[in-house]
């Protein structure tokens, strides 16, 4: 039985040109699947063995993928498996965005989640060399706007001057040192899309300048 999310072994047998994707064997479940190039990290010769995870299902055989959140969470769980096991590590939520290089991967621990990203961090070339993605540690944290904070991580937590949660319109505007925005967004945006996805509302960087001057202009 295909079940959503679940990570499964398999073999290339095909390539299907026509749908731009290969046809992979996979022994556990004796069926096809479908992984779409887009979706794959590598290009894939004939009886290459492919890790990948159940996305969706397809008019006929069942969607893999290697670039879905489900894909990253599983692979994340396999490597910093030691410190789940061993030391109360959590992976909490996991975000990737088109065109971006990183995945973000919320932690948590029951000595405090910078204890936990600490732990983690020997296995990041690991889940590198698996996913061929660098993983972009964040501590998982509450409130919400303690979390939106964290999650817009590497940039400078220090220069976030606050955070206004808009929660009927599932948005949240994050008020900036002036000269840091471009930290926050990212290139072509792709932080805050990332931040936005792992914390699940619209996160809006805005330099703490742009909001001085529409305040004057209103």
């Amino acid at each position: 039985m295909w079940t959503i999310g679940h990570l499964v072994v398999g073999r290339v047998l095909k390539s299907l040109p026509n749908y731009n994707a290969y046809l992979v064997w996979v022994e556990e479940q004796r069926d096809w699947g479908v992984l779409p190039k887009q979706y794959a990290d590598r290009t894939y010769c004939i009886r290459d063995l492919v890790t990948a995870a159940i996305y969706k299902e397809g008019d006929r055989y069942p969607i893999l993928s290697q670039r879905s959140a489900c894909y990253f969470r599983r692979i994340a769980e396999s490597v910093f498996e030691p410190v789940i096991r061993d030391a109360g590590v959590q992976v909490r939520r996991v975000a990737s965005v088109e065109h971006a290089s990183f995945v973000k991967i919320a932690i948590s621990g029951v000595d405090g989640a910078g204890a936990a990203i600490k732990l983690c961090l020997p296995y990041v070339r690991t889940f590198q060399e698996r996913t061929k993605m660098t993983a972009s540690l964040v501590g998982h944290a509450t409130p919400l706007e303690e979390f939106i904070k964290q999650a817009l991580a590497p940039a400078p937590i220090r220069a976030i001057r606050r955070v206004e949660l808009f929660r009927e319109e599932q948005r949240a505007r994050v008020i900036v040192e002036h000269g840091t925005i471009s930290q926050f967004l990212g290139r072509g945006g792709v932080n805050a899309a990332a931040a936005s996805k792992l914390t699940g509302v619209r996160v809006e960087p805005m330099d703490e300048q742009e909001l001085q001057s529409t305040s004057i202009q209103h």
